[in-house]
């Protein structure tokens, strides 16, 4: 069967576009390799959230063969659910690291439990050959080194909460971050913005929609936790 691609463009935006193409190699087809005792990907996404899934997906529905190194420890792990996302409304972030999973899965992508520890630039890596080594220490126990073509990053964030009694045992649930991710779950509460910079004040504004009652506590500085 013959698939037709529509692709409208002008000739000059024709030339570049096949100058791109060339110079990324996109018409090859990368499988994992093994040479020489190397596991080679086209692609090593570090981060195994709905990012680096996501991430990891698309581009092994191009026929690329993707590694991804997941630590375990989302960001919304201490949340209920997620909200926002299409499909998936009330979803517990586990539930949703299992979907992506297995839909990456389908397109060959590779998951493996760990962390990267280091990253490393290879120099003058030739033509098509793997630009960087990437080191995993897996949940096992065991250490792994795997080279990529590409790395995606995908690490997400780090949430520093203050030195405040109580705040990171109810992180997720009482206490909690984003008013469009966690405000409609608490609407009309009274609710205390808790001012450790800035966006303090710009956080009050976002919650003042679904609350009535919204306060500006200020608080010190965010302590090492």
């Amino acid at each position: 069967m013959l698939v037709l691609v529509m692709w409208s463009t002008h000739s000059d935006e024709q030339t570049s576009a096949r100058k791109v193409c060339a110079r990324h190699h996109w018409e090859v087809w990368h499988v994992a390799t093994s040479s020489a005792g190397r596991d080679i990907f086209d692609i090593v996404v570090i981060g195994g959230g709905a990012a680096g899934l996501s991430g990891a997906k698309i581009t092994a529905r191009s026929r690329r063969s993707v590694l991804v190194i997941d630590s375990g420890a989302p960001r919304n792990a201490p949340a209920e659910g997620v909200h926002n996302y299409l499909y998936a409304e009330g979803t517990s972030p586990a539930k949703l690291g299992e979907i992506g999973r297995t839909e990456a899965a389908v397109y060959g992508v590779q998951v493996v439990a760990g962390s990267a520890t280091s990253a490393t630039v290879i120099d003058e890596p030739g033509e098509g050959q793997p630009r960087f080594t990437v080191t995993i220490a897996g949940q096992d126990g065991g250490a792994r080194t795997v080279w990529a073509r590409r790395l995606l990053l995908t690490t997400g964030l780090v949430d520093v909460l203050p030195d405040i009694p109580g705040v990171v045992q109810r992180w997720g649930r009482d206490v909690l971050h984003c008013p469009f991710c966690h405000g409609w779950e608490v609407r009309d509460r009274a609710v205390g913005v808790i001012g450790t910079g800035p966006m303090a004040f710009a956080h009050r504004a976002a919650f003042r929609p679904t609350h009535r009652r919204c306060r500006l506590l200020p608080a010190h500085r965010p302590g090492p936790h």
